[in-house]
């Protein structure tokens, strides 16, 4: 079967990242954001990438987004292709409670997923979504960190992603020679 991609989607190994899909986020349901985030889960399911949901506290934000995690789960997509994570604050380690990083790292090495390309959808783009791709940027300096901006939002008081790679430069965190933002 042929696999017609999106403008942009290689069909090179990639694992893809969709970062709190949740309700207690008003960003996360907006309907273009779900829209684009469903049209990444079927690429890359046709494709046979790993999916990684990393979710903040359900307490507070609710669980992921039915509809998202149903269409893997109900699709018959093979299970050891997808996995949902739980963030969680640390003391002492910086972004801990924004990004996904250790999470998602961890699914990768436990399930063998790629880790030389990832694409990243959700929530809050300025935040979650981008800690979590500055900080595997860390861990995989070689790897290539898409933010899928059709898949993206924003409904928060936050920085813009502008803002926030001219602080983690400041900073001495990354050039971020290896971001590309898919629109």
């Amino acid at each position: 079967m042929n696999t017609i991609l999106p403008t942009g989607v290689s069909a090179s190994p990639y694992t893809l990242v969709i970062v709190d899909m949740q309700p207690g986020f008003s960003a996360a349901n907006d309907a273009r954001t779900i829209n684009g985030t469903m049209d990444e889960i079927h690429t890359a399911m046709a494709l046979n990438m790993p999916i990684i949901f990393v979710i903040s506290d359900e307490e507070k934000y609710g669980a992921p987004n039915p509809d998202l995690v149903n269409l893997v789960k109900n699709s018959g997509y093979d299970p050891d292709l997808w996995s949902i994570e739980l963030k969680f604050y640390r003391y002492g380690e910086r972004f801990s409670a924004s990004s996904g990083c250790k999470q998602v790292n961890e699914a990768c090495e436990v399930f063998g997923f790629p880790t030389n390309r990832f694409r990243f959808c959700g929530v809050n783009t300025d935040i979650c979504v981008f800690f979590t791709a500055m900080e595997l940027s860390k861990l995989y300096p070689q790897s290539l960190m898409e933010i899928v901006m059709r898949a993206c939002n924003v409904m928060s008081t936050g920085i813009s992603v502008d803002t926030a790679k001219a602080f983690a430069m400041y900073a001495g965190d990354h050039d971020f020679t290896n971001y590309m933002l898919d629109q």
